[in-house]
């Protein structure tokens, strides 16, 4: 059982489906042999948020135009430096605390 603070945040159990699959195969001369590998995960993965961080132009990449001269840094204002030393932004994928549904998948022959 979960502690009540963990209940009480909105957490519960999540069901999640584990599939694997490992076939050996050889051909009746056995001149062809070889294995399959195929994996299925299914998962929930944090939602990023893509945010900009002022660092100066020594390794800043990123310009921003304010575009519709507001004053408010805006994620399509953003854009890459056309020249060295230009850029005094850098991009961050910051995890948000939305959760999403995601699958991964693994296949080898």
């Amino acid at each position: 059982m979960y502690s009540d603070a963990f209940v009480s945040e909105g957490n519960q159990n999540r069901k999640g489906v584990l599939v694997r699959s490992v076939t050996n195969f050889v051909s009746e001369n056995r001149l062809v042999e070889g294995e399959f590998f195929y994996e299925a995960n299914t998962r929930r993965q944090a939602l990023l948020q893509e945010s900009y961080i002022e660092v100066g132009p020594e390794i800043g990449q990123y310009v921003w135009d304010d575009l519709n001269e507001d004053g408010v840094q805006q994620v399509d204002e953003f854009f890459q430096e056309v020249s060295s030393n230009e850029g005094t932004f850098i991009r961050q994928f910051l995890p948000s605390d939305d959760l999403l549904p995601a699958v991964d998948l693994n296949a080898r022959f």
